[in-house]
């Protein structure tokens, strides 16, 4: 799975950051993997590699924080997905 944060640069929406909370869960066979990325600045962010254990579940979970340049944050999800470019708008929903 990669991020791809998408639209106007972060300060035009007084944004300092924009963190990416990742979640896959497989509980038939007990595997978890989480990842937390920061994304600074539109474009793609790293990838997170995932070793599927049950090729057919390809849902995970992510929760998305915009963080304003005062330390506010807002906090969208959990949401699920399945892509593997994960689309992210660098504008706060209103």
């Amino acid at each position: 799975v990669r991020p791809l944060l998408i639209g106007p640069p972060l300060s035009d929406n007084s944004l300092a950051v924009v963190k990416v909370h990742l979640r896959y869960h497989d509980e038939a066979h007990q595997y978890t993997v989480e990842q937390d990325v920061a994304l600074g600045a539109p474009g793609e962010g790293p990838s997170w590699p995932l070793e599927l254990r049950d090729a057919s579940l390809r849902q995970y979970e992510y929760t998305v924080t915009y963080v304003t340049v005062t330390g506010v944050e807002r906090r969208v999800g959990p949401l699920i997905g399945e892509d593997t470019f994960l689309t992210i708008s660098s504008v706060p929903p209103a």
